[in-house]
């Protein structure tokens, strides 16, 4: 509330500037003088009512998420490519041994090598984590409050970006 608006009784029908709900001749609203409207009661008193607050809290919300996606996947990546080689090397180091060949350098260097990856990247990862879930479900629960499809990631990002302020 400003300190201009007060509560009256609306002596005609309109709509609500924040909800943009109808409100009905004889409701009790908050009016503010000079063209800037009538706001229901129960809208006044609802923390983020205002649509340009919502808009603007959802691109808050993508944008730290779109943060902790870039600090997070590519380690994620590492950890999942210094995996595959890893398991990929030692089922040809089994093979080999299994087939009574001779192990070569390369392939232990190769193991050594994915380990070293493994053991850098999967720390890394697992400190991300957390946040960047976090964020996800922080995203996603604004998402379903403002009856955006969470799935629709690039609908939401066109809407967040189009009305930042």
């Amino acid at each position: 509330m400003t300190e201009k608006q007060q509560k009256i009784v609306s002596k005609y029908a309109g709509r609500c500037h924040l909800c943009h709900g109808d409100i009905p001749v004889g409701a009790e609203i908050w009016w503010e003088p000079g063209g800037y409207g009538a706001t229901h009661i129960e809208c006044q008193s609802k923390e983020d009512a205002r649509p340009w607050d919502r808009i603007r809290k959802l691109a808050v919300a993508m944008r730290e998420f779109g943060a902790a996606y870039d600090r997070y996947h590519p380690v994620r990546h590492e950890c999942e490519a210094a995996q595959v080689s890893l398991d990929s090397n030692e089922r040809h180091l089994v093979g080999l041994t299994e087939n009574g060949q001779k192990v070569d350098d390369h392939t232990i260097q190769s193991i050594q090598r994915d380990r070293d990856r493994l053991a850098v990247a999967q720390p890394e990862a697992d400190r991300l984590q957390p946040e960047y879930d976090r964020l996800k479900a922080e995203l996603q629960a604004l998402l379903a409050e403002y009856k955006l499809d969470p799935k629709d990631e690039d609908a939401a990002r066109r809407i967040a970006w189009e009305k930042e302020v």
